[in-house]
């Protein structure tokens, strides 16, 4: 790609303050889509296109500006999976099944890494269509139901 080395905090920087402006403004971004399901669809569509158009996008820039949309998105998805769970899980067996689904999200995250890691190294582009496209499949198979969301 060419970014300097030097560059890249500032990039990750721009990342995680999108992922803030999504989770700060949430309120509002929900009520644009209507509802928490609408939300969840519409963060791994959002996602699934920033992949899509980093993949085929080659200016630099747009391309950190896409993918810190879709960071935001994707990642501004965890606090309500969190209160999801918060909601539905008995107080007193809570704190194992957190513990367990965290314990399975870095598993998970062991496993796969590694593997994106190796197609990058092949392919950055083609690992951002699969991933794009794993992102959109999910988006629309998702079976999140919104009486489950409702504070």
């Amino acid at each position: 790609l060419g970014v300097p080395n030097d560059a890249l905090g500032w990039i990750y920087g721009i990342l995680i303050a999108a992922e803030m402006a999504v989770l700060v403004f949430y309120t509002r971004i929900e009520r644009f889509f209507g509802s928490k399901k609408n939300f969840l669809f519409a963060s791994g569509i959002i996602l699934g296109i920033a992949l899509l158009a980093a993949a085929t996008i080659p200016f630099i820039p747009v391309v950190i500006a896409i993918l810190a949309l879709g960071f935001a998105f994707g990642y501004g998805r965890a606090p309500l999976f969190e209160s999801y769970f918060n909601k539905h899980l008995p107080s007193k067996t809570r704190a194992t099944a957190l513990s367990t689904i965290n314990m399975f999200q870095r598993l998970a995250m062991a496993i796969t890494a590694p593997i994106v890691g190796i197609l990058v190294d092949q392919s950055l582009n083609g690992t951002l269509l699969l991933l794009a496209a794993l992102a959109l499949f999910l988006a629309f198979r998702s079976r999140v139901k919104e009486e489950h969301l409702i504070d």
